[in-house]
């Protein structure tokens, strides 16, 4: 008997070695030190040293994330490649004049370095990214004799990511964590501190099982739950330069929260700082927050990997992007709980009090593998960035738009695509009418995109064709055709006047007509404007018809076709160019006098339709922005 089990324990045992290794719930601190050269670095390869014998000090595995300056710069290359073996190096993905140079491709001067259209990938077409990648991994591998896993920026788009990923094999990106107005940055949307697969299409959109891009974000400078919702200087980087001078003890509430939630199946949270600044820097905060995360792994409560180790870990686990919740008290000594729920097809942001019966919802983001990232085909040519994932209720931007629920927290369940409560409840008319969701007395559902990945193609006039028909030669013809219709249709040629008549619009429709884009991020803008209450729109009376675009269509916008806007938002619109052409003290009663309610600005590469002044001066209020279309409202 003995041997019988001795011999089925055996089998159990090679039964679990043959197959896929088993992880229990791990909970990571990851240290990530991305290192440029900015106008303020006195001597990098001193502040890169100091950095690091912190890290030693300590025994912290860390990850190096580099730039092209350091990897041309040959005192700081000795300093990284003088790193322990335990640590990692990557590339931080920021362009220079010099980088643009050595790949051929023209630098977008900014007016400061760090503006989108310069610093970032998703500052040029797909062709000139692909060039700066391929020079820069080039680069690394002939200093450093390999190809890295790991890189970051404060956004690297789909494409870049896809890129990389089927190229050079990367494994993880680090990403900036939601802010809605930083550093010219403007995240929103997306996994609330959490990792996740990027979408094929989108980068801050969640990954399905067969959509998703192979490389896992991790989340950079985790946000306080509810106070990082308004300001992302409460997060795990900036505490210490709040109103309030927060110390360590906030950091470590923060860590917490991210650490050690057992509904989830594991627990990330990325540290570090930036390799730029003074030598001195390293031995305040920076060292301060190593040595709370050394004593967590020396307890044995966290580990220390780096982006690398973690993302083989995800990767191993996960096959798609799992559910992640994040649920903490205030942080800040308040009596509400807030609570962050991730799931691959929504985003809901709710708080609460413990023991009540009423739940507030004020944030809730719908994602779909079909909506395409504003910057994957065209590049951004803006000084600011803007990646806003479709929102159904945004109370940061409509700070009235919060859904309070007389329920308990535990009357609510957040299933895969759907929330569902215990008890029948109303839901308000502006996330009733949202076409991303459908709604019943008892559950609220997500929706798929309902429009093609590229955006809806519609048919309007060729300005050639306006062209034509403005001249004193077309209306004459016009004039003798109608006459000559007329003239069949009264001495009885009726059927052959009518078919003539069909004939000339139908050629007319296909020769003087052509297919234009509306962009997905103004489809979603366009889903928004519908839900608002009635009122008329103001659109420019422009056209655009020489500015660039490389997505498979015209923007319809630039033709001046814009009855799109009525059609899709359901609401009537007017044209002017008096709005804009107006002086100051005069733009508020030039608005009053076209009646409109609304005004619909759109933006597109190197095209932008603005406001002529502030929004102050011209009444107006900010109720919706994305990086195709900024909506105001007359207050």
């Amino acid at each position: 008997m003995k041997r019988i089990s001795f011999f089925f324990i055996s089998l159990l045992g090679l039964f679990f070695l043959s197959s896929k290794t088993i992880y229990a719930r791990e909970a990571v601190i990851s240290v990530v030190n991305p290192v440029r050269i900015s106008s303020y670095t006195i001597n990098i390869a001193e502040s890169i040293k100091a950095q690091a014998l912190v890290t030693r000090e300590l025994a912290i595995p860390a990850t190096w994330l580099i730039t092209h300056e350091i990897l041309e710069n040959e005192s700081a290359l000795q300093e990284i490649k003088s790193l322990p073996q335990d640590h990692e190096i990557g590339l931080f993905l920021e362009i220079s004049e010099a980088l643009a140079r050595k790949a051929g491709v023209t630098y977008k001067k900014p007016d400061y370095w760090y503006h989108p259209k310069a610093l970032f990938l998703s500052g040029y077409t797909q062709d000139e990214r692909v060039r700066l990648i391929d020079t820069l991994f080039s680069i690394f591998k002939e200093r450093l004799g390999y190809t890295p896993t790991s890189v970051g920026s404060w956004w690297t788009d789909s494409f870049s990511l896809d890129y990389m990923q089927k190229t050079y094999g990367i494994t993880a990106n680090l990403m900036c964590s939601d802010q809605y107005a930083t550093d010219n940055y403007q995240l929103w949307g997306q996994y609330w501190g959490a990792p996740f697969y990027p979408s094929k299409i989108h980068a801050g959109n969640p990954g399905t099982a067969d959509n998703k891009i192979d490389v896992v974000m991790m989340p950079w400078a985790l946000r306080d739950p509810l106070h990082g919702y308004q300001s992302s200087l409460y997060s795990t980087q900036d505490y210490f330069t709040t109103t309030e001078k927060l110390d360590e003890t906030y950091f470590q509430k923060i860590l917490h929260t991210y650490l050690f939630d057992e509904r989830n199946p594991f627990g990330l949270a990325v540290i570090g700082l930036e390799g730029d600044f003074n030598p001195e820097n390293y031995s305040e905060q920076y060292k301060t927050q190593l040595t709370i995360a050394k004593g967590m792994r020396d307890t044995g409560k966290i580990k220390i990997q780096t982006m690398k180790d973690f993302s083989t870990y995800y990767r191993n686990q996960f096959g798609e992007t799992p559910q992640m919740q994040i649920t903490a008290p205030d942080l800040l000594g308040g009596n509400t709980t807030t609570e962050w729920v991730n799931s691959p097809y929504y985003r809901v942001g709710l708080r609460y009090r413990e023991n009540a019966n009423e739940v507030t919802i004020f944030d809730i983001r719908a994602y779909d593998q079909n909506f395409k990232e504003p910057y994957y085909s065209s590049p951004n040519r803006d000084s600011h960035l803007s990646i806003v994932l479709p929102g159904v209720l945004d109370s940061y931007i409509n700070p009235s738009s919060t859904w309070t629920i007389p329920l308990s927290r535990n009357d609510i369940t957040f299933q895969e695509r759907s929330i569902v409560f215990r008890s029948p409840v109303v839901i308000p008319n502006h996330i009733q009418q949202n076409n991303r969701v459908q709604s019943s007395r008892q559950s609220l559902s997500f929706l798929p995109w309902k429009y093609p990945i590229e955006g809806v193609e519609l048919r309007a006039v060729t300005p050639e064709a306006w062209s034509v028909l403005g001249s004193n030669k077309a209306r004459l013809f016009f004039l003798a055709g109608c006459g000559g219709l007329i003239l069949l249709f009264v001495i009885g040629y009726k059927k052959q006047s009518i078919i003539l008549a069909l004939f000339i619009v139908g050629v007319f429709f296909i020769q003087g007509t052509d297919l234009y884009l509306v962009t997905p991020g103004e489809l979603d803008a366009l889903s928004f404007l519908k839900t608002k209450p009635e009122g008329v729109v103001l659109v420019p009376d422009t056209e655009c018809l020489q500015c660039e675009y490389h997505t498979t269509r015209k923007p319809i916008f630039m033709v001046n076709s814009r009855g799109y806007v009525s059609l899709l938002s359901q609401k009537p619109i007017v044209y002017s160019n008096t709005v804009f052409q107006a002086q100051r003290e005069e733009i508020k009663e030039t608005l009053t006098k076209t009646n409109a309610r609304y005004l619909y600005l759109t933006k597109f590469e190197s095209y932008t339709e603005e406001l002529p002044y502030s929004p102050g001066d011209s009444g107006v209020k900010k109720i919706f922005e994305n990086a195709n279309v900024t909506i105001w409202e007359r207050e």
